[in-house]
């Protein structure tokens, strides 16, 4: 509801340390709980949204993996720019205001995301997030294994 928000994947199956605000699930804004120098191997997504002349933005995002961590705030949003950001994609780093201000909300449960962006000022305010989820393995993988398990299976009953 309100003006768009644009959602785009950026990382899909990297491998680095994630920065984030949130590292439950569930779990939500009000009470956030906070994790740093996290290591492992996840897909990254981005939410964007531009205030505009309308300053609310409200929806729901659900991913194909389970939500890891996700965060909001100007420092960790910058930290992870370099290895997480989606190549080609220029992201404000360093811009002062550029993650979720107090007004906005999220709220994470299994695999989906629910935003509540409210700019402050929407003329100029950009509320971001990044969300990290759990990869979930391609269909050809998975075909490929399956397809090894029975060539297997056959070679035995011969």
């Amino acid at each position: 509801m309100g003006p768009l928000a644009q959602v785009w994947n950026e990382q899909q199956g990297q491998t680095g340390v994630v920065f984030a605000d949130l590292t439950t699930n569930p779990g939500n804004s009000g009470a956030p709980t906070p994790g740093a120098n996290l290591f492992g191997t996840f897909d990254s997504h981005f939410i964007h949204f531009t205030g505009g002349s309308a300053g609310l933005a409200v929806g729901t995002v659900t991913f194909s993996g389970p939500i890891v961590m996700v965060a909001w705030s100007d420092q960790n949003l910058d930290i992870t720019d370099g290895t997480w950001g989606a190549g080609g994609t220029v992201y404000p780093t360093g811009q002062i205001g550029r993650g979720m201000n107090a007004n906005g909300w999220i709220w994470v449960a299994g695999n989906t995301l629910h935003f509540d962006f409210n700019a402050i000022n929407p003329a100029f305010e950009i509320e971001q997030v990044r969300v990290w989820t759990t990869p979930v393995p391609a269909p050809s993988t998975f075909s490929l294994a399956c397809l090894g398990g029975l060539m297997g299976l056959h070679r035995r009953r011969r």
